[in-house]
């Protein structure tokens, strides 16, 4: 697994970091909130699954409590995104549908890309 962390990143959660892919979060992001709701309790999973697998944080970007980001190809956060709590990004299946395939095949995968977060005034 290769991680790369900017500057000025602060996690006020557990965030555990899994898998074999990149990892790379950006300049002032923040992981989990004191007041969050499930502080202690709802620790916050990064997983780039396998060696090409890529999760990439840009700038800005904040996430509450319980999140889950679960890459098999690529997952991309862009500029000052909000991620609320107990949220699951997976840019797959998973496994297969069928009983002989759960343990040997991870499913269909596409890349998701969120450019533009929506905010309300």
């Amino acid at each position: 697994m290769r991680i790369s962390i900017g500057e000025r990143v602060k996690f006020n959660q557990e965030v555990k970091f899994y898998g074999e892919g990149t990892i790379e979060i950006k300049d002032d992001c923040y992981f989990g909130h004191k007041i969050g709701g499930g502080y202690k309790n709802s620790i916050i999973e990064i997983q780039a699954r396998n060696k090409n697998s890529e999760i990439i944080i840009n700038e800005n970007v904040a996430m509450n409590n319980g999140v889950f980001i679960c890459a098999n190809k690529k997952i991309t956060i862009m500029n000052n995104c909000l991620i609320g709590r107990n949220v699951t990004l997976m840019d797959h299946n998973g496994h297969g549908i069928k009983s002989e395939e759960r343990r040997t095949y991870e499913g269909t995968a596409k890349s998701i890309y969120r450019r533009k977060c929506l905010v309300r005034e």
